[in-house]
């Protein structure tokens, strides 16, 4: 008989839903206060939401997903097809693609070799 998890405690999935939450609530561009007013929530269970320490239930999950315009399958981080889908980007991203936007186009190519430059450099001392 398989191991029952807890459903109480979070999980490793929590922690997913939470990062795609805060990637899309920064995309929208509002703070975590913001949502929470919308939800009816302190910032801080916004916090705790992102981090993946608490739970959603269904009916919240629905209502995070109105606020962000968003899916469930968005939120959840799932393909159409119904799979995981590649990790969601965090506010770094957003900030970095934000800079590269109004970039020079020159610029642009130099910097992608640079970047992978350190990628190779980093997978080697791994």
């Amino acid at each position: 008989m398989p191991n029952r998890l807890n459903v109480r405690s979070s999980q490793p999935f929590d922690k997913d839903v939470g990062n795609t939450m805060r990637t899309h609530r920064n995309r929208v561009g509002i703070s975590q206060e913001e949502l929470g007013k919308v939800l009816g929530v302190t910032f801080q269970q916004i916090q705790k939401y992102e981090k993946g320490n608490n739970r959603l239930s269904l009916g919240r999950a629905v209502q995070i997903c109105q606020a962000l315009k968003i899916s469930l399958d968005d939120l959840a981080g799932l393909n159409g097809a119904g799979k995981r889908a590649p990790k969601a980007i965090g506010s770094i991203d957003f900030k970095m693609l934000d800079r590269l936007n109004g970039l020079d186009p020159e610029l642009k190519p130099i910097l992608l070799n640079i970047a992978d430059l350190i990628d190779r450099q980093v997978k080697k001392r791994k």
